[in-house]
Formats: C-alpha cells, structure tokens, sequence
C-alpha cells in the first residue's frame, strides 16, 4: 500500500513546484490528508519552501471553485510562464 501512496512519489517530485488546494468542507477528500501530505512534504522543500504551497478555501467542498482557479493560474503563471523566476 505504501507504494501507492502519492506523498511517496511526490517526495521524489521535489523541490519542483508544487500547489496544494482543497476545501474546507470536502467529506470526499478531507483536508487533513491534505494537511498531512504538506506537513510530510515540507522538510523536502526545506531549501525552496517558496515552491511548495498550501491552499485551503473556506466552505470549499468537493468542487473546484472560481478561487481555486484562480490560484491555479497565478501559480502556473509563476512557474509555467517563468520558471527561472523564484519570487
């Protein structure tokens, strides 16, 4: 089962970016598996704490909102666009 486990492959996925976004009232997905895997991931990004990023939107559910949109495009926008950019 551990080898099923996404934050076990995601460990190997750092320092690239990566953007976490859920909602605060998903019952499918509840944000503290989500709250786990970027507690979990955090010391690999230790060196680049900038590029791992946690976002939990309030009476989100388990839908992507407009504002989860929008924070998925400002972080392809930093590090899609301008990938040697840091800030």
């Amino acid at each position: 089962i551990k080898s099923l486990d996404p934050v076990e492959g995601l460990k190997k996925y750092a320092p690239k970016p990566l953007l976490m976004i859920c909602g605060d009232l998903d019952t499918d997905t509840p944000k503290h598996y989500s709250l786990q895997a970027y507690e979990t991931l955090a010391p690999f990004y230790r060196e680049q704490p900038e590029k791992l990023q946690m976002k939990i939107h309030e009476r989100g559910i388990h839908r992507v909102s407009s504002e989860m949109i929008a924070d998925t495009t400002a972080w392809f926008d930093r590090y899609l666009n301008n990938p040697g950019r840091s800030s």
